[in-house]
């Protein structure tokens, strides 16, 4: 993170997302497009969907207008207070960071978005 405006974290993330969109690409391309509810303090900051197709489900959450929470890159990471509800209680699998996420049927943002604001969730 010392380093990040050489490019290298962005280079990594965008490779990871093309697998993943490789991995997933009738979820992406022609799977059922739906908006998700996020709730908690910092729900105005947060933007989430969910995409499926067949039996595969994925949750894509991004954080978007969140410099003033970081102080205007003064202060990283932000202690995010947010949660994505989805319709159902379910296990997910974190596929940006490759952790399980325990069953539950609201995501918390706090862990997810640790690193960086944005999170691919696949929903088991």
């Amino acid at each position: 993170m010392r380093d990040w405006s050489d490019g290298r974290i962005k280079l990594a993330l965008i490779r990871h997302l093309l697998r993943l969109r490789h991995r997933f690409a009738d979820v992406l391309s022609v799977g059922s497009y739906e908006p998700l509810h996020v709730k908690g303090r910092h729900a105005n900051n947060v933007i989430s969907i969910t995409r499926a197709f067949g039996r595969q489900k994925l949750i894509i959450a991004v954080g978007r207008h969140f410099s003033p929470l970081m102080n205007y890159g003064q202060i990283w990471p932000v202690e995010w207070q947010a949660g994505v509800e989805y319709p159902e209680k379910v296990a997910f699998e974190d596929l940006i960071h490759t952790n399980p996420i325990p069953g539950s049927d609201e995501i918390s943002l706090a862990p997810l978005f640790r690193i960086l604001p944005v999170s691919v969730v696949y929903v088991h």
